[in-house]
């Protein structure tokens, strides 16, 4: 059995570095009462030396009703911060849990090494922008945002969410310790997914004026989720690289780290907690300064100038000019015609896919079958399709299904003049 100050200074270690997960504002309260709760469940759990107990049994050894609110509120927050590790059972009252205090210390740790506030500031903006779809639900119509300032919020929101995961990612598959704490955005990502899902409700239920943005609520819900895994990964991989890496967490192993947690007193946490950097206020950023900053991000299409025309010859006749332009047009013509001709000659359709794999061969030909299917005196149409072909290595990169497909000959109408026609010979 442990000697009371041996039992004095594991509370005390136990209280150091649970108090900052108590004081998030996740959503925890940091209620006196309840941290004497926390306090009274560590202090059950760890009178089982080891062995395990249900969480009946630690609420009884507590002296808690098991269905308090706050007994309830309390375990659960202790078993998902990993200060509680369960030994699953057959059935779930029979689950039985002991501290561990290493996991505990290493979450509190990860939490202090976040450097830019990444995920502080991204539940801020999320939760500006669920509060402002939420009310056009609460009286107050004329305040909620258009159904198009939604959509553009929405694919902003999922680009950020997607550049942090990206940014995540990276780190995961080939960072160091330090670009990997340099790569994570915070703590407590259940938060961002929280206002994610509020933002996703808000579009989803019955009389929503937005109900036509179905998709790009499910887009921003994707979004969401490849950033809490990238972000668990994240943490993974810092537990997983602490005992061989440079950082903070390299100092000292499992055992060690676990001896401390347990064992060290106030003064010898302190010396440690100096050396971890601490996490500040992070600045508050709304959704209009988002958006405005946003709106360098778009694509500004590019200014288009109409180039001079070629210089005339003052000594040739205009009208000469011009007869000689409309005889190349029409040679051009009739040429597309042979051309349509010869390629529907023995089908009903022509794949013209991979004709044009070249500049600037693929652009004309994309103007002659659009040349022959405005043409009246050929029946033929030119159909431009989905998905396209896309070839990184090719002159043109991508390309679009393009087909010329035989169209039935119109039947003639009848007339009191006599009517010019052109022949369409099979062959």
């Amino acid at each position: 059995m442990r000697r009371p100050g041996m039992r004095e200074r594991l509370l005390k270690t136990y209280l150091v570095l649970l108090a900052p997960v108590l004081n998030r504002k996740d959503g925890v309260t940091s209620d006196p009462v309840d941290l004497d709760v926390a306090e009274a469940i560590l202090m059950a759990a760890e009178s089982a030396d080891g062995v395990g107990l249900t969480r009946s049994e630690i609420a009884a050894r507590a002296g808690i009703d098991p269905d308090d609110d706050r007994f309830l509120s309390r375990f659960a927050m202790l078993v998902t911060t990993g200060a509680l590790q369960g030994l699953r059972r057959e059935k779930k009252h029979q689950d039985r849990y002991f501290p561990d205090p290493l996991a505990l210390l290493a979450a509190e740790i990860l939490a202090r090494l976040s450097r830019d506030h990444g995920a502080e500031e991204l539940h801020s903006i999320l939760v500006d922008a669920a509060d402002q779809l939420e009310a056009a639900f609460d009286g107050a119509p004329e305040s909620g945002p258009s159904v198009d300032e939604v959509d553009l919020l929405m694919i902003k929101l999922s680009a950020l969410l997607h550049a942090y995961a990206q940014r995540m990612e990276a780190a995961v598959a080939a960072g160091t310790y330090d670009e990997l704490v340099s790569a994570r955005t915070g703590a407590s990502t259940g938060r961002q997914m929280i206002q994610i899902e509020r933002i996703c409700r808000a579009i989803n239920r019955d009389g929503s004026p937005y109900r036509p943005l179905f998709h790009s609520a499910n887009r921003l819900l994707a979004a969401g989720q490849r950033f809490v895994t990238a972000a668990e990964q994240v943490a993974g991989r810092l537990v997983e690289e602490a005992t061989s890496g440079e950082g903070v967490l390299s100092l000292a192993g499992y055992d060690d780290y676990r001896d401390v947690a347990i064992h060290a007193d106030l003064e010898r946490l302190a010396t440690v907690a100096a050396t971890v950097p601490m996490e500040c206020m992070p600045p508050l950023v709304h959704l209009s300064d988002l958006a405005h900053a946003a709106t360098t991000l778009d694509d500004v299409p590019r200014e288009r100038t109409v180039p001079e025309p070629p210089p005339s010859d003052p000594g040739r006749d205009p009208s000469s000019a011009l007869v000689e332009r409309r005889r190349l047009a029409e040679q051009r013509s009739e040429a597309r015609r042979a051309w349509a001709q010869r390629a529907l000659a023995d089908t009903d359709e022509a794949d013209l896919t991979l004709h044009g794999t070249t500049w600037p061969h693929a652009a004309r030909l994309l103007a002659d079958v659009m040349a022959l299917s405005r043409d009246p005196s050929v029946p033929a149409a030119g159909d431009i399709g989905d998905p396209p072909l896309i070839e990184p290595a090719s002159e043109v990169t991508i390309r679009h299904p393009l087909r010329l497909r035989r169209l039935e000959a119109a039947l003639p109408t009848r007339t009191a003049m006599p009517e010019h026609t052109v022949e369409w010979t099979e062959g």
